[in-house]
């Protein structure tokens, strides 16, 4: 399955063809490619990208497919939500809060108190570090937002997790990121991969 209206999908559709029968979703709801796919009886499906997510997991719910539910789907893809989850799970996570285009000084200056400096400003429903920025104090952040305009999305300003100050110069960061596959609730890791610090803006 692709969807063709999503940047670059339409140039993978030949490469994909090569590995068996390809299915374009573009503009179709839910239903309607749960419709067209069970012609097909898919035995599973998987996706490599966080957008549309939610879409298919209504799919596979509609084809009885083992995938994410719907819920499960939404808190994976809204950082908000993922956020306050995780933190009712009790796991540590750092101070975050919502802040809306149309979000008041007052409400604004409320949540800097809250997140501290310095933070870093983030799309609540995005991927690839795609407008990610660090703002070191409310002037920053105001210039930040105002960069963004009133057009932009609702973002995240959360707190700043510094790397260990020891490894300062160091070519590599303190993490890495661990690719891992859920299966039947067994967790299999399968690549470690070594980060470099993070940039400035």
């Amino acid at each position: 399955m692709i969807d063709t209206g999503v940047l670059g999908m339409a140039a993978m559709a030949d490469l994909l063809n090569r590995f068996g029968h390809v299915v374009d979703l573009e503009g179709m709801s839910a239903e309607q490619a749960v419709k067209i796919l069970a012609d097909w009886e898919p035995d599973g499906m998987t996706t490599y990208l966080d957008a549309g997510m939610l879409e298919l997991a209504l799919v596979a719910e509609g084809l009885g497919l083992p995938f994410h539910s719907p819920a499960t789907a939404a808190a994976l893809t809204d950082k908000a939500r993922q956020r306050r989850f995780l933190a009712e799970a009790g796991l540590d996570m750092p101070p975050c809060h919502l802040v809306r285009p149309n979000q008041s000084e007052p409400e604004l200056s409320a949540v800097e108190a809250e997140v501290g400096w310095p933070a870093v400003l983030k799309p609540r429903s995005a991927q690839g570090s795609r407008y990610t920025f660090l703002a070191h104090d409310g002037a920053e952040l105001e210039k930040l937002l105002d960069t963004l305009g009133p057009g932009r999305p609702d973002m995240l300003l959360e707190g700043y997790l510094a790397d260990d100050p020891a490894r300062a110069g160091d070519p590599y960061a303190g993490y890495v990121s661990v690719e891992s596959v859920v299966a039947d609730g067994v967790i299999s890791h399968l690549a470690l991969t070594g980060r470099f610090p993070p940039a400035e803006n």
